[in-house]
């Protein structure tokens, strides 16, 4: 299942992506219709203007509006599918993030279950998300993954960590961490993406199943 849930925070930058070009491409269709209604109109008044020229600004009229009959498909696809990621990241456990590469690291997404995770509202995460990650895991702790995660990138590997945290409550959990980082065709490393859970009551049943085996 790691694949899919990794793929879920690729999938919100591609879609932001394609809504950024979707919005060049209305903008260039705008420009072409209006060119084109310009076209019909002037071949409609002028006595000058033959058939076959008639005949081109209509070919062009119709290209333009299948272009934009396109377009208008192609957004409605688009909607769609942020409906299902939007359906698919609200019912996933835990938190899915992408951090941006570089120095520093910059949150790029993360979706709402980090609040059940931290206690804290999604307004204070994307205000400081560095604050609040270091008060959520501690400076040493941060620290620790910190380096884990680099070691791993520098290999090209997968990470898994075990950690404790301390909710804005007070009150301590542990998580579980898997991340993996997205580089581009030369090599680069661009992103981060991870998958955060609630570990606790595991490792709870863990510690009792310890604490039973001691006692026989």
């Amino acid at each position: 299942t790691r694949s899919l849930e990794l793929s879920s925070a690729e999938l919100s930058g591609a879609n932001e992506r394609l809504r950024e070009d979707a919005e060049a491409q209305r903008e260039v269709l705008k420009s072409l219709r209006a060119t084109s209604d310009l076209l019909m109109a002037q071949s409609g008044l002028s006595t000058q203007c033959t058939n076959a020229q008639q005949e081109d600004a209509l070919a062009l009229s119709t290209t333009i509006q299948q272009l934009f009959n396109a377009h208008v498909e192609a957004q409605r696809d688009l909607r769609a599918s942020e409906q299902k990621l939007r359906s698919l990241v609200t019912n996933l456990p835990g938190c899915l993030y992408r951090l941006r590469a570089g120095e520093p690291q910059t949150l790029d997404f993360i979706s709402e279950g980090i609040t059940e995770l931290s206690g804290y509202s999604l307004e204070e995460i994307l205000a400081d998300f560095d604050t609040m990650h270091r008060q959520w895991v501690g400076d040493a702790c941060a620290a620790e993954k910190s380096a884990q995660v680099s070691a791993a990138l520098s290999a090209n590997r997968s990470f898994e960590m075990l950690y404790p945290v301390t909710r804005k409550n007070g009150e301590t959990r542990w998580m579980i961490e898997r991340g993996q980082g997205v580089f581009g065709a030369d090599g680069e490393l661009l992103y981060i993406d991870g998958l955060i859970l609630d570990h606790t009551e595991i490792k709870r049943a863990q510690e009792s199943l310890a604490h039973a085996r001691d006692a026989a």
